[in-house]
């Protein structure tokens, strides 16, 4: 299993420098000058002394080519240096601590409620298939995947916070605060994932161990929880870890929506501003979760389904 890790996270590493190159790029393609957007920024001032643009240059590295400024601000990120906001003066791993927890939050409650949408669903469809409940189930899931989570939380907000007047319109710091944007994000990402545990469930029951399961007389719930539903759990935890790793920078309009202090929203909000430092930290984290996120369902996934081989196979000659 370490062997499988190590591999596993080598893997990842092109990825990653990838990503920082990409990130790297943000200089390039905003308009402008960075030092002296900087400069402006910091003297409330469009038109900065020449000597502090140019201090600021030196300070970025702008002066060196291409090639030694990518490595210059490479080495500075491995330091744990993002630079700083050019709105708030503070630096960006302030920033983006600031909003980790609230991103954290929320697609970990997400999740989980998609979860509990999802396995039920799937489980009863697959297992009833063709009869009432999976019409229903499938009916629904169509329903959900036509229908964008902004007009999902638009209807959650008029119908709970406007007219029943039981949950808070938007805000962040307690749990009924993050019932309504956790509630839409579910609902309008589990569409997929249930006809995923559907697929999966079905391609499960007609497994011959499932024959061998039902033919010792176990009970039909015993065959579907205890043999079934682990093996089908696979590509299902493989896609909600692509969609957890979403839900951390991804859901940006929801996060808006509801005033939710999140990372997408601070991604979001630093490009309108031209904070360049901001949008390559918040860039770089949520791709460093989301890269994250996979490795560990990959791990899980592996843990689960003994099937999944951690090394190739030689063959004897």
């Amino acid at each position: 299993m370490i062997g499988y890790i190590l591999k596993r996270i080598a893997a990842l590493i092109p990825i990653l420098f990838g990503i920082s190159a990409v990130s790297f790029l943000l200089f390039y393609l905003c308009p402008g000058d960075p030092a002296q957007i900087a400069v402006s920024a910091l003297m409330g001032t469009e038109t900065p002394p020449e000597e502090a643009i140019e201090a600021v240059r030196l300070e970025m590295g702008l002066h060196l080519p291409f090639p030694a400024q990518y490595a210059y601000w490479l080495k500075r990120v491995g330091t744990g240096d993002l630079g700083y906001s050019y709105q708030t003066g503070r630096s960006v791993i302030r920033e983006i601590s600031a909003a980790l927890p609230a991103s954290a939050w929320l697609a970990g409650a997400a999740i989980t409620l998609m979860g509990l949408i999802v396995v039920p669903l799937g489980v009863i469809s697959a297992a009833r298939k063709n009869t009432i409940w999976d019409k229903t189930a499938l009916l629904g899931s169509l329903m959900a995947i036509s229908t964008p989570d902004f007009f999902i939380a638009v209807l959650f907000i008029f119908f709970f916070s406007v007219s029943l007047k039981v949950l808070p319109v938007a805000g962040y710091g307690t749990w009924e605060n993050v019932v309504l944007p956790a509630s839409a994000l579910a609902l309008s990402n589990a569409a997929i994932s249930m006809r995923l545990m559907r697929t999966s469930m079905l391609a499960a029951l007609g497994e011959k161990y499932i024959v061998t399961a039902r033919s010792k007389g176990l009970y039909e719930f015993t065959v579907v929880a205890r043999h079934a539903l682990k093996n089908a759990m696979v590509p299902v935890l493989t896609y909600a870890g692509a969609q957890f790793g979403y839900l951390f920078g991804g859901a940006v309009v929801v996060e808006t929506i509801f005033m939710w202090p999140g990372l997408g929203r601070l991604l979001v909000e630093s490009v309108k501003a031209r904070d360049v430092f901001v949008a390559q930290g918040c860039v770089l984290t949520i791709a460093f979760l989301y890269v994250l996120i996979n490795l560990a369902v990959d791990v899980l996934c592996a843990v689960i389904d003994h099937r999944i081989r951690y090394a190739p196979h030689h063959r004897k000659n």
